[in-house]
């Protein structure tokens, strides 16, 4: 079920569970008190316990009142208690009658027939409470003669009249008929004239049968003859109704017959009946309690004539209208009908009064309390309900003190009578009025709304009152009453009461989710009409059909303030929402962006403001509407509700989003800005539940019909449609709505004639801007750079004016700082490691974090206010003398010098000009440059491009961006994609002594000009896809160096510095010695960065390379062109002592590859490849490997079946010949395609030709165009002169799923690859789809940090999400992801780094597949010790294996120093992998991480609910993660022939239910798998300290693979299954440590002499010994775990001293490679490898224990074992010649002559 959305606090539910609680009776005190003062007054029957059967203001009104009165009485608010009944939404709204109440008792929920009107649960409660008496306030069961009647029965006081009366009087015909009978006027009405026996009714209680069904009308029929008789306009009303409910106002027939079921709904089963609507009455009433011994007394009376709809706005006493003789003719009345059927208790005889004849006409007698009783309290002074009370307990009206005092009467408590009838009151000598407070919207026509109440503020005085039933953080739901709320004003005169009243609802603030009149109450008021007292029962509704009273507004200001509202509600949601992302771990900083500028719509009276809103500071909103700007300052308030200067004035501001618009409420004033809405859904503006429908569904209506009846708040009303059209249901009847809720739609008969919301097009006249004049330029531009919105940068930092210069510049210089405090953060960075330590530096307030991602997302506009400063300070620092500046203070130094180093393109132009300026302040700026025309013809070098000059530097430097594409340089911009691109073009000038230091002054002379490049391809213009060319002149020639030296200096100086021409994208480098002119090797070449001469000629003039646009498009993808990763190749070769590299292209002719030589470029196809032979210091001999490359400047490298066939093949090449393969990947996955040849030829049939959005029924070619395609280009049938299609094939191949077949092709081979060559993926620029998948399978990954690895873009995964997740390809597949999930082994800056990185794990490597591994020369002694030594507190166990540098020395480690290389490093941290080298013979090594590391899963853009989540993980124990590291080590390093040394150091595995979970069981078993399958010796070793136990031990222990595997420990590490401390918990019991004490402690022995005398001194003996002997069974239990225990049950080979264990790992491993490769030799041809192994055992003729001895006899008799591998395989083919001749009787001479 729907509800208005309350819910209890917990302080509500502590509260409510309090008053739950059974209750303490009344103390015998009190209660003896009570029973004095009945008795005193004559009373008979002293309640003491009260239930009170209603809720909101009836029940608040009753426990006020009643306490009051116990208090003044008896001098103890507390002497009556109170339970009250509360259903479920009342706990909900905090009703305050809850919190007056003693105890609760939680009754049904929903509508009050489940609760306060359900008479037979009022009884049981009052039963089970044992109360003493029931109040039923007004409205519920008040009027239900069944609860008097039910109570009596069970002698519980119902504290009210008697059923009897209640039936003759509650009832409106029944009551009308008795008024009749005792001669009172009354309108006409559908009974009029009838009478009755006033004796009948008071012996039964009611109306004879056929009298009253005379009188009602129970037909339409009957409803519509009654009218015709008495005359419209007439009143419908149902006799059982009350409070506006149950009646209606008819003007004719047809409002009669759709009244009629509208009130049967309201108060069913109730009579009904019809009486003429008196129009231009006043509505007067007459208070009269009748006691139970005979009496009534009228207690004045009240003006209620204020109404709408029947229900009373305002309340008045006394009757000032009213004649004074006349109103006391109606008192008399009202007491004798009263007293004639024996009426005790409280009730209201209701006239109509015609002020003009002084006539009155009774209407009814209400025989309960009202609402309105305070009025005639505040004019008496009489307490109306504990009147009530004191008339149930039996006491007579005149005992009763407060009547007393109201008569006159000194002695209140006298007991002298008091004849009502003759007896007349003093005047009245004050006015009281009364205002209801209710939830209701008076802008449609006092609709009830529902919903919570945040604050109710009103403040009682001298003259003002009043009282509410919800209190802060409460609220009204949809099956309470609209009243919340009574507030009372009194004067001297009616006059002076209403300005009081006036006073008082301007002062009450309302807030929450429901609506209230009190502004238009105000009004009302305020109206001539009401103040001359000129006003009747239908004025109100006059009113409101009118709409003739508004509540004033002031639209701009009421616009501005919701635009205000919204707007910070917006920004603080969306901080908040980006704060509790960040929290979560979410990296994305997409909303940072609506934080500063966002538009707005706000809509209200028909027109449409829209704004452009920026947040120009903390508080500080600048609008924009039109034309025109509005700076507003908004605060917000502790209670929410906001203080916004604008105007010219600041006011406060609340607001409230509702279904239906936003309800803003400023300065007082309350308006809804209605949400744009569409006519055609029908939508209910209120909550509460579906009666029935008005209309059929399908039914054509009219605009303004009513269409639906709803219920709210008790009251049912029809809803109506805004505009004609057919009508169709969708909740069915019954069903439970809230306010927004769709009902039904229409399906609109002409939408042109829906009104329009027109924009405003005007300006707001009335509203002044703010000024802030306490706010400098400075402050002004801080806000710039902090992100706000603040104008023009320009002009900003042009204000930064002084008279004093020097403030301009510190100024300038702290702004600078504040721009460096954000910028030094992203500069050069991912956006994610960025937000990610953030948030790690602010965890404990996000908001700093948000500052700063908000200030960098204002970049551009920051760095143009920088740039702006910094040609400031240029000027200020050039004209220094005029100026009078003081030299830089450090503060600029240092600021310039960050800014001017800053990375990245967007700070190029900003760090160029914080050079110069630093320059110029230091006053060093360069000489101007002047290009020397003797040394560089400009013209021939930058030949027919368009030139404009960049920043250098230097002055020996010049650059110029050049472009082929412009003609001028005023044109020059940044080229579109396919035009020429740009060239950076440099002129050097070098020293003239360059060449005398030899290769290291030339080096600096090329990183100088290097320097001067970077520098001018800083500037903006210049592109990322632009090559550069540098031109450097040596003047002075060679010097005194020769030719030959100087040529191989700048050979050297130019490897030297190959990693920046590569990055700087020099594609052409020429020199000129003196007259010698020289050209670096193109980037193509196995000669890159070499030189050549050149003629004169070549090197004058610059000439483009062809392959220009494809470097571009490769840069443009953020990698290098395929064939420039050959020159890569060949310098890494060559630096690294390599004596030569070649490349040979690889090109597929036929079915078959071959290499050919060709120049590069030449490829027809997405992947080219070449087979590379490099002279290494490995393989000084050469050794080869395969290179496959994807080229992105083809179809964007994408895979097609031409590019599948061909990496196909190149993989086989390589498998097939065992060679390392090298896959270079930089591409966009399967291609794409369609057949364009047919885009422009196929035709579409459609529904209607003239209509296409009807549809289309198929496409089709035209018969001539069908037959002119190839056979076979597409699938359909010929239909007349039209070729329907049912598929298109198309005339290419490779436009769909063969690419995906292909695809799959080469993923096989790929996985094959892996088990049958080294393959290592390099991935550069991105690669996508099938791309990563290559990756993937090849298993070994460097990764580019440009370089993302991905399945789908980032842009289309955004599309499919329907929203902007991503920001970048890295989010999704970059380093940061793929280096942590263990994809990619390294990550590297740039390719030349990624080449270096390649060749280094190819140095790991053998020469082919199966063949040993390459052993060098080591500098590194094999047989030094190992001197870092394990601890037992955490270490980092890279130092074990690459040593550490520990007081400033370094201590070597286990591997050959600087040899070790991690890979893995992001992955499964509890285990560190690599591989490095053990006396020059590589070797693979896993070593544990002793110390806590941490796992992190990122939280997923992509979902907004994810989190991340940080894992710790302790060290020594094995994670999912890290055993699945530990399993992939071990197959790769068993796939590269290397020994793999695992320094075993586990306790176990993670068993916990996360990890369980994460599969740790299955990664553990694939460790065991990787060592089954493993082909190389594997050394598990337990290293100093090192532990290995339980799990861990299972899947390292070397029968695993007994021929591959054995075990080893050092002397001081440990094996088992448990710790000590676990195993003695078990094993080593506190029984067992006891026993050891008594046998061990000598002491203790002695008190075993007499135990039973010792036994205290004993438990104390023991008690002391027990830590130490604890100890002692730990050490016995860790004898157990020993190495020398391990030897002893053979579990490992052997104990090895962590000192020694270099030597000793190095000749074991030396051992074991050379018997295994003459075994595997010998058993190549046939045979098992055991029984080779055999063999070579029975050949060595040594010590077959003792390595040294097996390696020195191999060295010995190598010739020897060579011969066995080929007596081997000749035994092998002699063997097969047997099997293939057997049978044959010259078998053996048949082998003989084959072996000969």
């Amino acid at each position: 079920m729907k509800s208005s959305g309350l819910q209890r606090t917990s302080s509500m539910t502590a509260m409510i569970d309090r008053k739950k609680r059974p209750i303490e009776p009344a103390s015998q005190q009190a209660r003896a008190r009570m029973r004095e003062y009945v008795e005193a007054h004559g009373g008979s029957s002293p309640i003491h316990t009260i239930l009170i059967a209603n809720n909101g203001m009836a029940a608040t009104k009753a426990m006020l009142s009643l306490r009051e009165f116990a208090f003044d009485v008896l001098g103890d608010a507390k002497a009556l208690t109170f339970v009250a009944m509360a259903s479920g939404q009342d706990l909900d709204a905090n009703a305050e009658f809850v919190r007056l109440a003693d105890r609760v008792v939680e009754v049904p929920s929903g509508s009050n027939k489940n609760n306060y009107a359900n008479v037979e649960l009022i009884i049981d409660v009052a039963e089970r409470e044992a109360v003493d008496a029931v109040w039923p306030g007004w409205g519920h069961a008040s009027e239900y003669p069944e609860l008097p009647d039910g109570l009596a029965k069970r002698n519980i006081t119902f504290i009210g009249p008697s059923g009897g009366p209640m039936r003759a009087l509650g009832d409106k015909i029944a009551a009308s008929i008795l008024a009749q009978t005792a001669r009172v006027s009354s309108i006409p009405w559908s009974g009029d004239g009838i009478t009755c026996d006033p004796k009948v009714v008071i012996e039964t209680g009611a109306i004879p049968p056929e009298l009253f069904r005379k009188a009602m009308v129970t037909t339409e029929e009957e409803c519509i003859a009654a009218a015709e008789r008495i005359g419209y306009p007439v009143m419908l009303k149902a006799s059982e109704g009350g409070g506006g409910k149950g009646i209606r106002m008819c003007k004719n027939a047809e409002e009669l017959s759709a009244a009629f079921p509208q009130v049967e709904n309201e108060q069913p089963g109730s009579p009904i009946f019809v009486m003429q609507l008196m129009t231009g009455a006043r509505h007067l009433e007459v208070q009269v309690v009748g006691d139970e011994h005979g009496n009534a007394v009228a207690l004045n009376g009240r003006d209620c004539s204020t109404q709408r709809r029947f229900q009373k706005i305002f309340e008045e006493a006394p009757a000032a209208i009213a004649d004074p003789g006349v109103f006391r003719e109606m008192e008399l009345a009202a007491m004798r009908l009263t007293q004639s059927i024996g009426y005790s208790g409280a009730g209201t005889v209701e006239y109509l009064y015609h002020a003009a004849t002084k006539k009155y006409y009774f209407l009814e007698l209400n025989p309960r309390l009202q609402v309105e009783h305070p009025c005639t309290e505040g004019i008496t002074d009489i307490n109306m309900p504990a009147t009530q009370l004191q008339v149930a307990m039996g006491i007579p009206l005149h005992r009763i003190p407060h009547i007393r005092r109201f008569y006159g009467l000194e002695d209140v408590h006298g007991s002298s009578t008091i004849d009502f009838h003759e007896v007349r009151y003093p005047k009245i000598t004050k006015h009281v009025i009364a205002a209801r407070i209710t939830a209701e919207n008076p802008d449609e026509g006092f609709k009830p709304t529902s919903g919570s109440i945040e604050r109710v503020k009103f403040q009682s005085t001298r003259n003002v009152w009043g009282y509410f039933s919800v209190g802060a953080n409460g609220g009204i739901h949809e099956f309470a009453d609209s009243q919340f709320g009574h507030i009372f004003a009194s004067g001297a005169t009616r006059e002076i009461a209403r300005r009081h009243l006036v006073l008082a609802l301007k002062s009450v603030e309302i807030r929450g989710k429901i609506r209230n009149p009190v502004e238009y109450l105000v009004e009302l008021l305020e109206t001539d009409a009401f103040k001359a007292n000129d006003i009747h029962t239908g004025w109100l509704d006059g009113i409101l059909r009118a709409k003739s009273i508004a509540v004033p507004t002031n639209t701009p200001r009421l616009v501005l303030a919701a635009v205000l509202y919204r707007s910070h509600q917006f920004v603080k949601s969306k901080r908040e929402e980006l704060e509790a992302s960040l929290a979560k771990g979410q990296l994305s900083t997409v909303l940072v962006k609506d934080l500063t500028a966002f538009s707005q719509t706000i809509t209200y009276e028909g027109l449409k403001y829209d704004f452009l809103v920026q947040k120009s500071g903390p508080e500080v909103f600048s609008l924009r509407l039109n034309d025109q700007s509005i700076t507003a300052k908004v605060r917000e308030q502790p209670d929410g509700s906001l203080l916004c200067a604008f105007g010219g004035a600041t006011r406060k501001v609340h607001g409230l989003e509702e279904p239906l618009g936003l309800r803003i409420i400023c300065d007082g004033v309350t308006c809804l800005m209605p949400t744009i809405f569409d006519p055609s859904e029908l939508r209910t503006d209120v909550t509460g539940k579906v009666v029935r429908y008005l209309q059929e569904d399908g039914t054509h209506l009219d605009a303004g019909a009513p269409y639906v009846e709803v219920e709210a708040m008790k009251m049912i009303m029809a809803l109506k449609t805004g505009e004609a059209g057919k009508f169709n249901h969708l909740k069915p009847p019954g069903s439970i709505i809230s306010a927004g809720d769709l009902l039904a739609k229409l399906e609109l008969s002409d939408p042109s004639k829906v009104a329009k919301v027109e924009p405003y097009q005007g300006a707001f006249d009335d509203i002044l801007d703010i000024v802030e004049e306490d706010e400098t330029a400075a402050d002004k531009c801080a806000l710039l750079l902090d992100g706000f919105e603040r104008g023009d940068p320009t002009t900003l930092a042009k204000d930064l004016t002084d008279d004093n210069v020097n403030v301009v510049v510190d100024e300038a210089a702290q702004l600078l700082q504040r721009y460096l405090v954000v910028e030094s953060r992203y500069a050069g960075r991912p956006m994610d490691a960025v937000v990610q330590e953030l948030v790690a530096e602010h965890k404990e307030d996000l908001t700093k974090a948000i500052d700063v991602a908000r200030a960098h997302s204002q970049l551009k506009q920051r760095t143009v206010l920088c740039q702006q400063i910094l040609k400031e300070l240029l000027q200020i620092y050039a004209n220094r003398r005029a100026s009078g500046v003081d030299p830089a203070p450090m503060t600029l130094v240092s600021a310039l010098a960050q800014l001017a180093a800053l990375p990245g393109d967007a700070y190029g132009d900003l760090a160029l000009l914080a050079l110069r300026v630093s320059l110029v302040a230091n006053d060093e700026a360069p000489t101007p440059r002047t290009l020397d025309t003797r040394l560089f013809d400009k013209a021939s070098l930058t030949r027919g491009y368009a030139l404009i000059e960049l920043e250098t530097g230097s002055a020996a430097a010049t650059a110029f961006l050049g472009n082929l594409s412009v003609e001028t340089p005023s044109k020059l911009t940044k080229p579109g994609r396919g035009g020429e691109p740009p060239v950076v073009f440099v002129f050097f000038s070098a020293a003239s002594d360059a060449f005398l230091g030899g290769a290291k002054t030339v080096q600096a002379a090329l990183e100088n000009v290097l320097e001067a490049l970077a520098l001018a391809r800083r500037d903006a213009k210049v592109p990322v896809t632009s090559s550069s060319s540098v031109v450097i002149r040596f003047p002075g020639g060679w010097g005194h160096v020769e030719p030959e030296n100087g040529l191989k200096a700048l050979d050297a100086a130019a490897f030297a510095v190959a990693a920046r021409l590569a990055s700087l994208h020099v594609d052409a480098l020429s020199v000129r010695v003196g007259s010698q002119d020289l050209s670096m090797a193109a980037p193509t070449s196995t000669d890159w960065p070499t030189f050549k001469s050149v003629s004169k000629e070549q090197a004058d003039v610059f000439s483009p390379s062809p392959l220009a646009k494809r470097r571009a498009t490769a840069r443009r993808a953020g990698s290098t062109f395929c064939y420039d990763f050959v020159g890569l190749f060949a310098r890494e070769v060559t630096k690294e002592g390599g004596d030569a590299f070649v490349a040979d292209e690889l090109v597929l002719q036929g079915d078959a590859l071959e290499t050919q030589a060709r120049e590069p470029g030449q490829n027809d196809c997405g992947m080219v490849a070449w087979r590379c032979a490099a002279s290494t210091k490995e393989y000084p001999e050469g050794r080869e490997f395969v290179v496959v490359a994807n080229d992105v400047t083809y179809q964007s490298g994408s895979f097609g079946v031409k590019e599948d066939a061909f990496y196909a093949k190149v993989s086989q090449y390589a498998r097939a010949q065992g060679l390392p393969r090298i896959y270079v990947a930089c591409n966009s996955g399967a291609r794409i395609g369609l057949a364009d040849e047919l885009k422009p030829k196929f035709r579409v049939a459609w529904v209607d030709e003239k209509n296409p959005q009807a549809g289309y029924h198929y496409l089709y070619l035209t018969a001539a165009d069908y037959q002119a395609l190839p056979s076979g280009s597409v699938q359909g049938k010929l239909v007349g002169e039209r070729f329907v299609l049912d598929a298109v094939v198309g005339e290419k191949d490779g436009i769909g799923v063969e690419n995906l077949r292909g695809s799959g092709t080469i993923a096989g081979e790929t996985s094959r690859a892996y088990a049958d060559a080294f393959t290592l993926s390099y991935v550069t620029g991105r690669s996508v789809g099938i791309g990563a998948y290559l990756n993937r399978l090849t298993r070994r990954v460097i990764q580019m940090k440009q370089g993302p690895i991905i399945l789908t873009g980032y842009q289309a995964l955004n599309k499919l999400l329907g929203r902007e997740v991503y920001t970048s390809q890295d989010q999704l597949g970059g380093p940061q992801v793929m280096h942590p999930n263990g994809v990619s082994h390294l990550t590297v800056e740039s390719d030349v780094e990624g080449v270096a990185e390649i060749m280094r794990w190819l140095s790991f490597v053998p020469r082919v597949k199966g063949a040993p591994p390459a052993i060098l020369s080591c500098a590194d002694p094999i047989d030094r010790p190992v001197e870092f030594v394990p601890t037992k507190a955490p270490y980092d166990p890279r130092h074990m294996l690459a040593g550490a540098t520990t007081d400033g020395r370094f201590l070597p480690g286990f591997l050959d120093v600087g040899s070790f290389k991690e890979y893995l490093a992001g992955w499964g941290k509890s285990v560190v992998v690599g591989r490095g080298r053990l006396g020059g013979a590589p070797v693979g090594v896993v070593a544990v991480e002793t110390r806590l590391s941490e796992q992190r899963v990122p939280a997923d853009p992509a979902n907004p609910d994810s989190t991340e989540v940080i894992m710790p993980q302790a060290g020594q124990v094995w994670f999912p993660d890290s055993a699945y590291k530990t399993a992939t080590a071990i197959r790769d390093f068993s796939g590269e022939n290397l020994p793999t040394i695992i320094f075993a150091n586990w306790r176990g595995f993670s068993g916990g239910t996360r990890d369980m979970y994460g599969e740790v069981l299955k990664f553990g078993a694939m460790i065991v798998d990787a060592l089954v399958d493993c082909s190389q010796p594997v050394f598990v070793y337990v290293p100093p300290h090192g532990e290995l136990r339980g799990g861990a031990w299972v899947v390292v222990d070397p029968t695993i693979n007994a021929a591959k595997m054995e075990m080893y420990a050092d002397v001081d590490s440990r094996g088992g299954i448990l710790e000590p401390p676990g195993i003695c918990e078990i094993k080593f019991r506190t029984a067992d440590r006891v026993k050891a004490m008594h046998r061990l402690d000598s002491k203790l022995k002695a008190m075993d002499m007499n135990a039973d005398e010792n036994a205290e001194a004993i438990a104390k003996r023991e008690e002391a010994l027990a830590p130490t002997y604890l100890g002692v069974a730990h050490e016995f239990a860790d004898l157990h775990d020993r190495a020398g225990r391990m030897k002893a049950k053979g579990v490992i080979r052997d104990v090895v001293s962590w000192e020694g264990a270099r030597g000793y790992f190095y000749k074991r491993a030396a051992r074991r490679l050379a018997v295994d490769a003459l075994a595997k030799g010998i058993s190549r041809q046939g045979g098992s490898l055991a029984d080779a192994t055999s063999k070579v055992e029975a050949f060595c003729d040594c010590d077959w224990s003792d390595d040294d001895a097996v390696l020195s006899y191999f060295d010995a008799h190598a010739r020897e074992a060579a011969a066995m591998v080929d007596e081997a395989e000749k035994e092998a083919l002699v063997q097969k010649l047997k099997g293939i001749f057997a049978g044959r009787a010259d078998a053996g001479a048949l082998v003989a002559a084959a072996m000969a």
